[in-house]
């Protein structure tokens, strides 16, 4: 009997211009998820990967908390969880 394998998946909060999915998707993981607010950021993304259009989100993660409509086996995000201007 053959065992079904669970599909390595992630949520990139952050993503900025998708360093992190480099050496993820290098790892065997998928993207199904991306974010970042800073429009210059996804343009940089979208020069590397030709299928930003289909999971990167131009916004501040904490008007997305809750709604992200994926359900990742994992999430990644590579800097602190902090408000920007919060001290």
């Amino acid at each position: 009997m053959k065992s079904q394998q669970i599909p390595k998946t992630v949520a990139e909060h952050f993503a900025g211009i998708g360093l992190v999915r480099m050496g993820l998707e290098e790892a065997g993981w998928q993207i199904v998820f991306a974010n970042y607010f800073s429009e210059k950021k996804y343009e940089m993304y979208a020069g590397f990967f030709p299928d930003t259009s289909h999971h990167y989100i131009i916004d501040d993660i904490f008007n997305l908390l809750g709604v992200t409509a994926v359900s990742p086996f994992n999430k990644s995000c590579h800097k602190p969880l902090v408000r920007r201007g919060w001290r």
